[in-house]
């Protein structure tokens, strides 16, 4: 059975991305710090996002999205 997305608990993610890579720099916001950022698991962020990369690329891909849109 396919497990239901929380979208709640994946825009805390992104929020929290986008948070710790303008205070900190992308490469010292790391997984754990995002994880803890956005209350969820470091197991829970890796089900959506196997690396730190494809977090941001997703974020980026949103913003890009309202641009266009």
């Amino acid at each position: 059975m396919a497990r239901k997305v929380d979208e709640t608990k994946i825009e805390s993610i992104k929020q929290a991305v986008m948070t710790l890579i303008v205070e900190k720099g992308y490469a010292n916001a790391s997984t754990s710090m995002i994880a803890i950022r956005s209350g969820v698991s470091e197991g829970y962020l890796y089900r959506y996002y196997n690396k730190k990369y494809d977090l941001v690329y997703d974020v980026l891909q949103d913003h890009i999205n309202l641009i266009v849109d």
